[in-house]
C-alpha cells in the first residue's frame, strides 16, 4: 500500500510538473493560428520566439516577441509577450481557442492619417464573431502604445485597458486609460456590439472621457460608418488649454469655461446639436447649433436665445480704450480675430459691453479666417434705439475697421455719461455714423478715420454753462458779464450738426443750436484724433425776441474731459474797452466841481 501510494504520488508531482512546465506549442496549432488571423483581418504574424504551452493552473498559450503587418503594409505592430487562457473543451478536441488574452507593450504604428480608419474598421472586424478576437470574453492590454510613423508627439501612450464581453455575447465593454500630448485621459465605452458596427449597422453606445481640461458623456446610438446620434454633455473650466491640448484654433473668443449639452448627430468631423445648452463666460444660450472641424480649424453656426450676452472680454482686444495723454498705442491682438467660419444668429435680453448696455437685441455674427463682421438687427438703448454694422479684419497696416450705425431717442445724458464719463447734456439724441480706418493699435486707427456723422438733439440742455444768462448780464453790465461765464446749463429746444470725418479730424457744419431765448451757430472741427475742440460759434437773441445784446461770438476748446467755452478776446475786448470808457468819462465828470451860483458870488 505504502509503494503504490508513493507510485502514486510520484506519477501526479511528474504530471504537476509537466503540467506547470511550458511546453512548446504544436507547429500545427501556431500554423492554424496564423492562418486563421490572416484570413479573418488580413494580419500577417510572425513570431520571433517559439510559442509555449502551459496546462496549468489552466490551459493557456503564451508567446515572446510577435511581430503583425498588414498585406499593404500601412500597420505594423510589435507585442513584447502575449499570454492567452485556452477553452478545455475545443483544446481536448486538438483545437486551439483563446477564452482570455493579454498583451504586454504592444506597439502599433500606422503609416499615414487615412490609415487610422483601417485600424479602426480593422480593430471591429477582429473583435467580431468572425475576426481572430471574436472568442475572447476579456482582452487586457498593458503599457501599449499607438502612433503614426515616427510622430512621438502625437502618439498615445501608457495604454491601459480591459475589454470584456457580456453574457449574451453580443455586447462589449471597455474601459482604460492613456496618455496624449502629455496629458492622461481615461475612457470609457460599454453597450456596443462588434459584429453590427463591423458590418456598417447600427449599435448602441455609451462613451465617457475624462483628462484634465475635458469631460464628455455620449449616450446614444451609431447610424452607420461614422456616424451618431444621442445625448452628449461636455464640460471644461479651462477652454483655452484644451484648445491648444487639442491643437485647435477656436473661431472667436469663447472665454475660460464651456459646459454643452443637447440632442447630438454626429457624422465624420460634423456635429449638430438640438436642444442645444451652451453655457460660456459670456452667457448661457439655448437653440440649435453646429461645429465642424476643418483641419486645425473649428466652424461653428447656429441659432441661439440668452437671456445675458457679456461682450466685454471679447471686444476687449479691440476696445479704443484712452489713456490721460490719449488713444492707447498698444497693439491690436490680432490673433483675436476669427481663425475659423462663424455663421450664428443671436437673440438677447440683454448685451453688455462694457459700460453699455443693450436690450431685446437681435445680432448676427459672420466670420472668415482673418474677418469679423458684426450686424445689429435693432436694440434698445438709454430709453431708444440703435442699429448698425462693425466689420474688422487684418490689413496691411494692422487692422482694417468699418462702423455703420443709426440711433434714436437715445437719453443723451446717459450717453454722455457713457462716452464722456460726465453728465454733459441732456435731452433725446439721434443720429447717424459711418466710418473706416486702419492701423497697429487704437491712436493709429482714430489718425485715419474718415466717414461722416450727423446728430441731432430735442428738448435738453448743457451743463456748465447759462448763455441766456451771459447775454442778460452783457447788455446790463458787460465788464462784469465777461468775468465769469461758466456754470450753469442752457437749455434748448433742438440741436443739431453734420460733420465730416477726414483723417481723424471731424469738420463741422451746419451745427445749430435754439431755444426761445438763444440761437447759437456752430462750426469748426474736433479732433477726435487728438480728442480735442477747436470750435467757433455765435450767441444771439432769436430774431424777434426781446432785448438788445450783440451777437457774442464764443469758442469752445479743451479736451473731450475738459471742454472750455469762452467768449473771443476781440468782442471781449471791444466790450471792455467801451465799458472802460464809459467809466473813465463818469469819473471825469464827478472829479469837476460845480460853478458857484449868483448868489455866492
Amino acid at each position: 500500500m505504502t509503494r503504490r501510494l508513493a507510485i502514486g504520488l510520484t506519477i501526479l508531482t511528474a504530471l504537476l510538473l509537466a503540467g506547470f512546465t511550458p511546453w512548446p506549442a504544436p507547429r500545427s496549432w501556431v500554423s492554424a493560428l496564423v492562418r486563421q488571423t490572416a484570413d479573418r483581418d488580413g494580419l500577417v504574424l510572425a513570431f520571433n520566439e517559439p510559442p509555449r504551452v502551459v496546462l496549468l493552473p489552466q490551459p493557456r498559450l503564451e508567446a515572446g516577441s510577435i511581430t503583425a503587418t498588414t498585406d499593404a503594409g500601412r500597420l505594423s505592430a510589435t507585442i513584447a509577450r502575449s499570454s492567452g487562457a485556452l477553452r478545455l473543451t475545443p483544446l481536448v478536441r486538438g483545437k486551439l481557442e483563446l477564452a482570455e488574452l493579454t498583451v504586454v507593450a504592444p506597439r502599433i504604428a500606422v503609416s499615414d492619417p487615412a490609415s487610422w480608419a483601417g485600424l479602426g474598421s480593422g480593430t471591429l472586424h477582429a473583435l467580431s464573431a468572425r475576426g481572430a478576437l471574436g472568442g475572447l470574453d476579456r482582452l487586457v492590454i498593458v503599457d501599449g502604445a499607438l502612433r503614426q510613423g515616427h510622430d512621438d508627439a502625437q502618439a498615445l501612450t501608457g495604454i491601459n485597458a480591459v475589454m470584456r464581453r457580456s453574457s449574451g455575447r453580443d455586447s462589449v465593454d471597455a474601459a482604460g486609460g492613456l496618455r496624449w500630448r502629455g496629458e492622461d485621459v481615461q475612457l470609457e465605452a460599454s453597450g456596443f456590439r462588434p459584429d453590427d458596427l463591423a458590418a456598417g449597422l447600427g449599435s448602441e453606445l455609451s462613451l465617457r472621457l475624462k483628462s484634465a481640461f475635458l469631460t464628455a458623456r455620449f449616450q446614444g446610438q451609431t447610424i452607420g460608418g461614422a456616424q451618431a446620434e444621442g445625448d452628449l454633455s461636455m464640460t471644461s473650466a479651462d477652454l483655452p488649454s484644451l484648445s491648444r491640448w487639442l491643437g485647435l484654433s477656436l473661431p472667436i473668443p469663447m472665454g475660460d469655461s464651456l459646459a454643452l449639452s443637447g440632442q447630438a448627430r454626429i457624422a465624420g468631423p460634423a456635429l449638430a446639436l438640438d436642444d442645444a445648452r451652451v453655457a460660456l463666460d459670456a452667457g448661457v444660450f439655448e437653440g440649435v447649433a453646429s461645429a465642424r472641424l476643418q483641419g486645425a480649424r473649428v466652424a461653428i453656426g447656429g441659432t441661439l436665445a440668452t437671456d445675458r450676452l457679456d461682450l466685454s472680454q471679447a471686444v476687449r482686444s479691440f476696445a479704443l480704450a484712452h489713456a490721460a495723454t490719449g488713444w492707447s498705442t498698444q497693439a491690436f491682438e490680432l490673433s483675436a480675430l476669427s481663425q475659423g467660419d462663424v455663421d450664428l444668429r443671436l437673440s438677447a435680453g440683454q448685451i453688455a459691453i462694457g459700460k453699455a448696455l443693450l436690450s431685446n437685441a437681435a445680432l448676427s455674427f459672420l466670420s472668415r479666417p482673418g474677418r469679423v463682421d458684426i450686424s445689429l438687427g435693432a436694440a434698445e438703448i438709454f430709453g431708444g434705439w440703435i442699429k448698425g454694422r462693425v466689420g474688422i479684419g487684418t490689413g496691411e497696416k494692422g487692422v482694417d475697421a468699418r462702423l455703420l450705425a443709426s440711433f434714436d431717442h437715445v437719453d443723451a445724458a446717459s450717453a454722455s455719461v457713457l462716452f464722456a464719463g460726465a453728465e454733459r447734456v441732456t435731452g433725446s439724441v439721434a443720429g447717424s455714423v459711418s466710418a473706416e480706418g486702419s492701423g497697429e493699435n487704437p491712436a493709429a486707427l482714430m489718425h485715419t478715420l474718415d466717414g461722416k456723422a450727423t446728430l441731432t438733439l430735442r428738448q435738453g440742455e448743457i451743463r456748465g454753462v447759462n448763455l441766456p444768462e451771459l447775454l442778460r448780464r452783457l447788455e446790463r453790465r458787460p465788464l462784469i458779464a465777461a468775468a465769469d461765464v461758466r456754470g450753469g446749463k442752457t437749455p434748448f429746444e433742438s440741436a443739431s450738426a453734420t460733420a465730416r470725418i477726414v483723417r481723424g479730424v471731424a469738420e463741422v457744419s451746419e451745427g445749430v443750436m435754439t431755444s426761445p431765448a438763444t440761437r447759437v451757430d456752430l462750426s469748426g472741427s474736433i479732433g477726435l484724433a487728438e480728442r480735442v475742440f477747436r470750435l467757433k460759434g455765435r450767441l444771439e437773441r432769436p430774431e424777434g425776441s426781446i432785448g438788445e445784446a450783440k451777437p457774442l461770438p464764443f469758442g469752445v476748446t479743451g479736451t473731450f474731459e475738459n471742454p472750455v467755452i469762452a467768449p473771443e478776446s476781440t468782442r471781449l475786448g471791444a466790450d471792455l474797452s467801451s465799458a472802460a470808457t464809459l467809466s473813465g468819462a463818469y469819473e471825469r465828470v464827478e472829479a469837476t466841481p460845480p460853478e458857484p451860483s449868483s448868489q455866492e458870488r
